[in-house]
């Protein structure tokens, strides 16, 4: 991205060329921007900052609702499966049909796989 700053010195600079006599084609590829982006920036005499960090974006379609993201919860800390890495509880619900989605996405929360690693690998002595 680049910040309204930047933008202004680069129209700035365009527009200082086109005033001397550049092509503005020729003034854009020397500032490193295509004219389509020169347009893009420039519309109706003003300089447009950029609209990407504000745009609103709907959630996906196929997001999990929170009683769907706990059930997975549930059964991957069930006794059954508490000790089992993913790679190995996604085929045996896949067996018993049991799969509802996938469970990689749910179990790629930063600390839970983390804490799943720590715990089933630590090894306590007395």
């Amino acid at each position: 991205m680049t910040s309204l700053p930047e933008r202004k010195a680069l129209i700035e600079l365009i527009q200082q060329a086109q005033a001397k006599g550049a092509r503005l084609e020729r003034a854009c590829n020397e500032a490193g921007i295509c004219l389509r982006t020169y347009r893009r920036w420039f519309k109706n005499g003003k300089i447009q900052a950029d609209q990407r960090p504000t745009a609103v974006r709907p959630a996906p379609t196929n997001k999990l609702t929170t009683q769907e993201r706990m059930q997975i919860l549930e059964l991957c800390n069930s006794p059954q499966y508490s000790q089992l890495p993913p790679t190995q509880i996604v085929p045996d619900l896949l067996v018993d049909r049991q799969l509802l989605c996938p469970i990689y996405r749910q179990l790629d929360w930063p600390f839970f796989l983390f804490c799943r690693s720590i715990f089933s690998s630590a090894v306590f002595r007395l």
